[in-house]
């Protein structure tokens, strides 16, 4: 294999660790982010670094996706390297006390929205839409969004983890497929959907329901439901504490009015129905 990685643990999920790496035999500082599986020693059948791979590879040259360098198998193991990135969202949030300025905020959120679009447009839906999920250029990061929490305008987002994705429609026919239960909810309880919660097939409603939640947390500094939360634990608990909040709790106290709109429309869409990435990216914009 060309690259080889070093010690340094940058992150870990459900099917893969990441760490630091650099190309063998360069005298190059480059640094990018390796993947490796561990889906073989938990027994997993589906290789979702090889999902990611191929989605990554239909994305390249869209603004806010990574761009992938490598996939391949060594010694049991599966690799994936791609572009080395800065600090999440969630990162993000915790430096700045959990309080993004309203600049930064709105930026944040039409870019998001923005990238959800993009991936949605090449007939795939992402799964596991959180602030986890969104980061900032790791050469951009201290520049982008500097000490008074402002964001200057080179300000860019991207959408990563693609190991969870999957098509909405049937790539060849452009068909859009059927409705229908499935195993069991994906991603991360906090934002997933409430159909995600009751294991109905999943579509671009619940990436959009995602990040209604998503753009919640950025503007409140939390959820209400937070898994983190010891009196709400289970997935059925915060299943059920998001059904109130979407029936009763859209009118909370500081939460803007255009957030409640965009949840409202996200959870009325329909199950094959196309968002209208404009109305949400405006109501954003007349939060200014």
């Amino acid at each position: 294999m060309l690259y080889e990685k070093t010690e340094e643990l940058i992150g870990k999920g459900g099917y893969s660790s990441v760490y630091i790496c650099k190309k063998k035999g360069k005298d190059s500082n480059q640094t990018y982010a390796m993947k490796i599986s561990l889906e073989q020693q938990n027994n997993s059948s589906k290789n979702h670094l090889l999902i990611e791979y191929k989605i990554l590879k239909r994305l390249i040259g869209g603004i806010g996706i990574p761009k992938v360098y490598y996939y391949g198998k060594e010694n049991d193991n599966i690799f994936l390297v791609q572009e080395l990135l800065g600090n999440n969202l969630s990162q993000e949030m915790k430096k700045r006390k959990n309080k993004f300025s309203k600049k930064t905020f709105i930026s944040i959120a039409l870019q998001m929205i923005s990238r959800i679009e993009f991936l949605h447009s090449y007939g795939f839906i992402h799964c596991d839409i959180k602030p986890d999920n969104f980061v900032l250029n790791l050469e951009k990061e201290n520049e982008n969004v500097n000490e008074n929490n402002n964001a200057k305008d080179n300000l860019i987002i991207y959408l990563i983890d693609y190991g969870l994705a999957e098509p909405y429609i049937n790539l060849k026919t452009k068909e859009h497929k059927k409705l229908k239960e499935q195993q069991g909810p994906k991603g991360t309880f906090d934002f997933c959907s409430i159909n995600n919660h009751m294991g109905i097939s999943l579509s671009r409603r619940d990436d959009i329901e995602s990040l209604a939640y998503c753009l919640i947390y950025f503007y409140l500094g939390k959820l209400p439901w937070s898994s983190r939360n010891s009196s709400i634990k289970s997935r059925e608990n915060i299943m059920n504490a998001k059904i109130e909040f979407c029936s009763f709790g859209k009118n909370i106290k500081n939460l803007h009015k255009n957030l409640c709109k965009i949840l409202d429309y996200a959870t009325r869409l329909q199950f094959e129905e196309k968002p209208n990435y404009k109305y949400l990216k405006d109501l954003v914009k007349e939060m200014e």
